[in-house]
């Protein structure tokens, strides 16, 4: 909900629309205007529907959408920024401590005190560890 709040806000477009095998998401950027394409026939359920769409929604407010012949590098590189935002916008590191400070150990826990995807919380801790911001 909190997600769908923010893609509204921002003026986003969302669409549920078939993609090729293998592609959940997409986003498209056109002046300067951006549309998420979610394939929600290729997604099991709504955590990972979160996941998709919330790293689409990093793409949108990062700007960091390239051209489909874009070098592999350019490419990693709008990855790794969409990736960042979307932590760093729905799971702070301060508000992760917030977690770890009601007791909450394992990646499960943390994901029902926030209410969010266990594949999200995980890939948080572990953007935070190669980071150096928290260690294990």
């Amino acid at each position: 909900e909190q997600l769908n709040k923010k893609i509204t806000k921002n003026n986003i477009s969302k669409f549920n629309y078939k993609l090729p095998a293998g592609r959940k998401g997409v986003t498209i950027e056109y002046e300067k205007s951006y549309g998420i394409f979610i394939d929600t026939s290729q997604i099991e359920d709504t955590d990972e529907e979160f996941c998709v769409t919330v790293h689409e929604y990093g793409h949108c407010v990062t700007g960091s959408t390239h051209k489909l012949c874009s070098k592999f590098d350019l490419i990693e590189k709008h990855e790794h920024k969409a990736n960042r935002r979307t932590i760093f916008e729905f799971l702070p590191l301060k508000r992760l401590q917030k977690a770890f400070d009601a007791d909450c150990k394992e990646i499960w826990q943390i994901a029902e005190y926030f209410d969010l995807p266990c594949k999200f919380v995980e890939m948080c801790i572990n953007y935070y560890k190669e980071t150096g911001k928290l260690i294990s």
